[in-house]
């Protein structure tokens, strides 16, 4: 079964907030508690 790669959805997130070229704090929230689930998941 697969499914999508953590790493993949990670960089295509970081790609948008790079082109917006404004991070918002919601932006880290997210990247933080994304990281966070993926190392519990592991």
């Amino acid at each position: 079964m697969t499914e999508v790669s953590p790493v993949i959805f990670y960089r295509f997130w970081c790609s948008i907030s790079i082109a917006r070229r404004r991070w918002t704090f919601d932006d880290f929230i997210f990247i933080f508690l994304f990281s966070f689930f993926d190392w519990w998941c592991n």
